[in-house]
């Protein structure tokens, strides 16, 4: 069983102006439904931009100098527009993102490497109550894999991604990200 009507009305009236400021940071509509018996019921929806158009370009591109090195590059460019409105629909991801990479590889000496320098533009950042710049970053990734001579099918391998502790945020509201050193053995059977 419910409150009495009564009861009911106190209880949202004195509730309303919490649920009022918290619902004040979050970007939603309200719409109060049609045919309900409480011309005070309201549901909290999402807004709706209308036509959103997002363009971009992903390119990579891998060159082979020979058995043992190699080089990458990826690029990542993107646009979005709002058509017919001045409003602004953040993508919450940076429209501009890039790599280089250098990758070793000695089958004999059972050795492989890779160094990869990451870069991501900033960007603006609208999810729910999550609002914010997240600035530019660059990070330094490495790896190094040994295959252990004494057993032929194990390997070992050091990863440390974000390498010079360059300390950033990727999410609004998100922790922030240091370095990160792994280390597994892989056995193949």
């Amino acid at each position: 069983m419910g409150f009495d009507t009564a009861t009911a009305t106190a209880t949202a009236a004195a509730m309303a102006p919490m649920l009022a400021a918290g619902y004040a940071r979050v970007p939603l509509g309200t719409v109060t439904p049609e045919g309900v018996s409480d011309s005070t019921a309201i549901l909290m929806v999402p807004r709706n931009f209308g036509l959103v158009n997002i363009g971009g370009i992903d390119l990579s591109a891998d060159y082979r100098l020979n058995d043992d090195l190699a080089f990458g590059a990826t690029l990542s460019m993107t646009d979005d527009a709002v058509m017919g409105t001045s409003d602004s629909v953040p993508m919450n991801a940076p429209p501009f993102k890039a790599s280089v990479a250098t990758r070793y590889r000695n089958s004999d000496l059972g050795l492989r490497a890779e160094a990869r320098l990451r870069y991501s533009s900033s960007f603006d950042m609208a999810s729910g109550v999550y609002r914010g710049e997240i600035p530019a970053y660059g990070l330094l990734d490495l790896s190094v894999g040994y295959k252990l001579p004494w057993v032929a099918a194990a390997e070992v391998l050091v990863s440390a991604t974000n390498l010079l502790d360059n300390v950033h945020r990727e999410f609004v509201g998100a922790p922030e990200i240091g370095r990160l050193v792994t280390a597994r053995v892989t056995y193949r059977f």
